[in-house]
This record gives structure tokens, sequence and C-alpha cells, in this order.
């Protein structure tokens, strides 16, 4: 996992020190290292759900994404406020990463990260929960 954020994002291994990944039958969870997890507890899941690992790669999290996004260097798209409503819809967006290998892409607007894009011939999917997305305030756009 490490080697993926590094590759596709440019997010250094070093900022991960503290944690570990733990993969379940679908999904890709982020631990740190210090927390002693009590198997007795009623809990379901534990950490933060970093990846969908059912595809390959494994898709990064909105979640994950808008806590660590910050720190990524390469796959990053910054959209404009009609772009950005149009993503938050679940929309493609025409022509705004043709620098950007296909695949998975940080989005972000005014340098705050969003949640996760893919690009796909210099196109952007929408990979944003569209519950959410739907909720977002205009005066934020």
């Amino acid at each position: 996992m490490i080697d993926y954020l590094w590759s596709r994002f440019g997010i250094e291994s070093s900022h991960f020190d503290q944690f570990y990944f733990e993969r379940t039958k679908r999904d890709i969870f982020m631990l740190p290292k210090d927390v002693v997890v009590d198997v007795n507890l009623a809990s379901e899941k534990v950490g933060l759900r970093a990846f969908n690992s059912d595809k390959h790669p494994p898709k990064p999290t909105t979640s994950f994404l808008q806590r660590f996004g910050y720190l990524a260097t390469k796959s990053v798209v910054e959209l404009g406020a009609i772009e950005l409503f149009e993503f938050l819809n679940g929309r493609t967006v025409a022509s705004v990463v043709t620098d950007i290998d296909n695949g998975y892409t940080l989005v972000r607007r005014h340098g705050l990260a969003v949640g996760c894009g893919f690009a796909r011939d210099g196109n952007l999917e929408s990979q944003f929960p569209i519950k959410i997305g739907r909720s977002v305030s205009q005066k934020y756009l």
C-alpha cells in the first residue's frame, strides 16, 4: 500500500511510519501501531477505511484522501467551481486531466482535498459518494 501511495500520489512513506494497513475481505483499514485492539470489543471495524480493495489498484476512500491528500504531489487535479459541482454530482468532467496518466486521482478545490476521481483519456470520472456530494453547500464551491 505504501508503495502505491508513493508511485501514484507522491506521498512519502515516512508519513505512515506510525500506522499499519490491515486487509479485510473487501477493504483495507489503516490503524495506528500504538493502539491495542481488544478482540472482545463489540466493534465491526476499527481504524480508518483507507481503500476499497475490490479494485486493482485499490481505490482510495474519500475519507482517506480528505485526511492525507494534502501530502500528495502527483495525480492531483484542481477544479473550478462549475467543474467541482459536476464532479460532486457524479458526472464526468471533460478534458481536465490531460497531464495525468489513467488511474485514480486526488481532486482538490482551493488547495483542499475533496476526494477521489478517476482519470481516463483526459476526462475525470467522479468517484465521490453522491449522497455526500449533494449535501455540499454552494458557498464552498
